[in-house]
Parts: C-alpha cells; structure tokens; sequence
C-alpha cells in the first residue's frame, strides 16, 4: 500500500498534466471521477466532493489493497480495479485523491445496442445515452424500459434486470458473434463474490457496485466482463486476518467481529449482513426467483468451503462449524424477509420486485 502526503495531479508531478485539463467523467453521492483525456494510461482520478471525507477515501483504498490481496478473481468472476496510489492532501484546502486502474468503459458495440430503439427508450431529445458501465440489478424485477440520462454528455451507468440482460446479449450475439457473460455463470459469480468479501475481505459490502464493463488487459479475450467497485460506504464487520490466526492451540480467542457488529456473535452479524444485502442492494438475486437465487446461494456456499479449507485450513473446528452455521444463518433470514414481503405486497395486491 502506498499512501504519498501530497496534493496531485499538480505542475511538479505531471508537467504535462495540469490539473485544469482534467476531465469530469462521472459522479455518485461520495465523489466524483476524473481522467485525462486521450491519455496512454487507464487511470482514473477520485475525488471526494466533501473535504471531511478524505479519510473514508483513505479507508476505501486500504480495503481495496486488502481485496487484491486476498480476492481470486478468476474463481470469483468478477475484477476489481487496480488502486495505485493514495494521496493525503498536504493542506486542509486541498481534496484527497485516490488514483486507480481504471475499470475500462463498456464496448462501444453494447452502447450502440443498448440505445437501439427496440432495446431502451431514447431520451426527450432523440440523444444516445453516454454509457460507462451496466450494473447488474438481478435482484430487480421492476425496472421501467426508459432509463433517464443524469445530465446530457454525462456518462451514465444504467440497470440490467434479468429480462433486459437476455435481450440485450440475444442482440449482441446476432450482430456481433458475441454476447454478455453468460448469464447462468453471473448469479453463482455474484455468491462467490460476496462470500469472499464478506469472509476474506471482512467488509459488509454496503453499497458496492456489481457492474459489466470493458474486458481489460488481462490477457482474457472477453470482450465484456464483470466488475466490483465502490467500497467507499463499506464497514468492517471482521478484524482482518483473526479467523485464519485462530488456531486449535488459542487459548482465548478475541471476538472476531468489530465495528457496528463487535458485541454481535458470528450468527448474529451474520443475520444483520442479510438484512442489509436484501433491503439495501439491488444487484442479488432474490428468493422468489427460483433459478437465479439457488445459483447464487450455491455459488455462496460453496465458497465458504473453499475458504474453510484453504485460507482458514489452519483454525480449529470449533470455528469452522460456527461460520458454517453463520453462513446458513445468513440464508435463513434472506429467505425469511423474501417471504415477508412477499406476503405484504401480496395483501396490498402489489407486484412482487
């Protein structure tokens, strides 16, 4: 991990690259991102949109390198941008910048599809939306054909729900010889994924992103490919590395919680990660759709056995069997709350989403 106690990009490190000619390329609630334009390198620059928050920047990065440390993204089925470099402003007038390899933009081929007027609704203005990047909304049901634009020359990020994933990979498939990653693989991806972050990567996965974006070049010949980004809301709900230094010969083992979730056990923040995934996210798939929802449960479990027995091999039993029951515990209440308002909007006569 590098962390540098400067302010860049300025004059002295990038005298090629003020930091005047740098371009705004999009933006969520916590920062907005940057790049040079037509620039050699895929790098992006992120900036926080309030001066207080450089230290949650800070803390993104450090879950970040701890991700790449510990994340098998080829058994995962999803990447995650490379982070380069943190800088801490030398002033308290200055914004923190977090510099990262940049998750590329989306073939221009999905773009074009994707706007095509049997596929999405083109604006009031007759316009192509600016795509970067499709998240991946599994776990929505609800989602209107027309998806808005935030501001004309803006890129935008907008959803895929299940039916609007086929279309769209039908098409590409028909013009261009190649489609989506196949969308049975996504779900199961989607359970491994979040069971490393949840059990290596130690993070609650608050508010993270699940989107397709460009295939890289890392020497894979998919043309798209899946993302993970956005750790900035991210909690720790682990103490890093303690479950796999917790050995048979531990004489009195340390709560492995922290944070919010220190006086909770291992079944219970387990069951408070649950409620935050299913009422908080969109991307999961959800109980009631069948298929989808057992591809991803399995893709989660399985996971969690791999992790017991290769990254935690060393913890004693005791252990093993309480993460395994976290982990159903975690399902239990998922499928618990899908019910649950499946009954509510059934008594309000309203569709289930």
């Amino acid at each position: 991990m590098s962390i540098t106690y400067k302010a860049v990009p300025d004059t002295s490190d990038h005298p090629d690259r003020p930091r005047s000619s740098l371009q705004y390329l999009t933006e969520g609630t916590f920062g907005r991102i940057y790049t040079y334009p037509n620039a050699s390198d895929d790098v992006v620059y992120k900036m926080v949109k309030e001066r207080g928050h450089g230290s949650k920047l800070q803390e993104e990065f450090s879950i970040y390198d701890d991700i790449h440390q510990s994340l098998p993204p080829i058994q995962v089925g999803f990447r995650v941008p490379k982070t380069i470099e943190y800088y801490k402003p030398s002033c308290p007038n200055e914004p923190s910048i977090l510099l990262d390899r940049s998750s590329l933009p989306i073939q221009p081929e999905v773009t074009q599809t994707f706007n095509l007027p049997d596929l999405q609704d083109q604006n009031q203005n007759g316009e192509d939306m600016q795509i970067r990047l499709l998240r991946l909304y599994l776990g929505r049901e609800d989602i209107p054909l027309r998806t808005e634009q935030i501001q004309p020359g803006i890129k935008t990020d907008p959803p895929l729900d299940i039916t609007r994933y086929n279309r769209l990979s039908s098409t590409l498939q028909e013009e261009y010889g190649w489609g989506l990653p196949d969308l049975k693989g996504v779900p199961s991806s989607m359970g491994r994924l979040l069971a490393n972050l949840h059990w290596l990567g130690g993070i609650n996965c608050r508010d993270i992103e699940l989107v397709l974006g460009g295939g890289g070049n890392d020497g894979r010949v998919e043309e798209v490919q899946c993302w993970v980004l956005d750790f900035n809301q991210c909690q720790r709900w682990l103490v890093p590395h303690l479950l796999q230094s917790s050995t048979s010969s531990a004489p009195n083992r340390t709560s492995p919680t922290t944070g919010i979730y220190s006086s909770n056990t291992l079944l219970e923040a387990s069951k408070r990660l649950s409620t935050l995934i299913y009422t908080q996210e969109l991307y999961y798939p959800r109980p009631h759709q069948g298929e989808f929802y057992e591809q991803f449960k399995n893709g989660y479990s399985c996971a969690i056995e791999l992790i017991l027995n290769q990254q935690y091999k060393g913890i004693r039993l005791e252990s093993k069997d309480e993460i395994r029951e976290a982990t159903k515990g975690f399902f239990e209440e998922y499928e618990k709350l899908d019910r649950d308002k499946i009954r509510r909007r059934s008594r309000m006569g309203k569709q289930i989403v």
